[in-house]
């Protein structure tokens, strides 16, 4: 019996010393959320399945799947891998990340932002005309620098 009161209490003492929040107990840390969410903007960008990721870095598609939600913690030398792997600088995944004090809330519009950026992309490496990819660029580039003189496209 002392043997199992003595395991009794030493899972009790790992589940006390646990440093970060469980999604249970409030979710993954912001950072985590954040980096996992531009792993997966950048495989999107590169064209990549998660299957073609996880071969890449010896993974399932299922632990990059747990990467990207944030539900597994990138570690530093998995990051590197990635890095690698989808030809991004490191920095690249802390990009326009959470501010260290501030009280960050998940974007709920993230995903949305990243599914029409891989679409955009995607489709626009299928056009083969490249004064019309020009025009494209320009357009993107006026809205998004708010140019005044950007001329709208007209009614169809």
């Amino acid at each position: 019996m002392t043997n199992t009161t003595e395991a009794s209490a030493v899972v009790r003492t790992r589940t006390k010393q646990r440093s970060r929040p469980t999604v249970a107990e409030g979710g993954p840390h912001p950072v985590d959320v954040h980096v996992g969410s531009r792993v997966r903007l950048a495989r999107l960008l590169a064209g990549r399945t998660q299957e073609w990721l996880g071969a890449q870095v010896a993974l399932t598609f299922q632990q990059i799947q747990k990467y990207e939600r944030g539900a597994n913690r990138v570690s530093c030398s998995m990051l590197s891998e990635f890095a690698t792997a989808l030809d991004r600088p490191v920095g690249w995944f802390f990009q326009d990340g959470p501010a260290e004090n501030a009280e960050s809330v998940p974007d709920p519009a993230l995903g949305e932002r990243q599914r029409l950026t891989y679409e955009l992309t995607s489709n626009f490496a299928k056009i083969r005309n490249e004064r019309a990819r020009e025009h494209i660029v320009g357009l993107v580039r006026a809205v998004a620098e708010g140019d005044s003189d950007a001329k709208p496209l007209p009614e169809a």
